[in-house]
C-alpha cells in the first residue's frame, strides 16, 4: 500500500508541486528494491530451487507427483483411494486463469509504463479566442 501511496505522490507531484515531499523518491525507490528482491525470490523458489520446482507443474498443469505431494502435504490422500481425480475441463480452466492473469498483468503494466496509453497526465493548455477574434 506504501509502495501505491508513494507512486501517487511521485505521478502528482509531476503536476502539483505541493505533492513533491523530499522523502517520496527515497522510500519509493527503496520500496521497488525490497519488491524486486521479493519477486526475484519467488522466481528462484519455483523455477531453481530444486524442492519447491514441482510446484509449478502443479500451478500450470493442475497436478504434481504423488511422493511431492505426500512429502508437501500430511492430509494428502492418493488417487486411488479419490473417486475421482480432477477432469481435463478442470485443467483447462487453471490454465485459461493462469493466461487471464498474465495478460492483465501485461495490459495493467502498459497503461502506467507506456507514456500516453492510460490518457492521464496535464491536459495540454487550451487557446481562448482573443475578443477581436470571436
Amino acid at each position: 500500500m506504501l509502495f501505491v501511496i508513494t507512486g501517487l505522490l511521485l505521478l502528482y507531484g509531476e503536476v502539483a508541486t505541493r505533492f513533491r515531499l523530499s522523502a517520496t523518491i527515497v522510500l519509493h525507490d527503496g520500496l521497488t528494491l525490497l519488491a524486486t528482491v521479493l519477486v526475484l525470490g519467488h522466481i528462484y523458489l519455483s523455477l531453481v530451487n530444486p524442492p519447491t520446482r514441482p510446484a509449478m507443474r502443479g500451478i500450470i498443469q493442475g497436478d504434481v507427483s504423488e511422493e511431492w505431494a505426500a512429502k508437501h502435504h500430511a492430509n494428502w490422500e492418493p488417487a486411488s483411494s479419490i473417486s475421482e481425480s480432477m477432469p481435463g475441463s478442470e485443467r483447462s480452466r487453471s490454465l485459461t486463469a493462469l493466461l487471464l492473469c498474465g495478460a492483465t498483468t501485461v495490459a495493467v503494466a502498459a497503461v502506467i509504463l507506456i507514456p500516453g496509453v492510460s490518457g492521464s497526465g496535464p491536459a495540454p493548455p487550451s487557446k481562448a479566442p482573443s475578443a477581436g477574434q470571436r
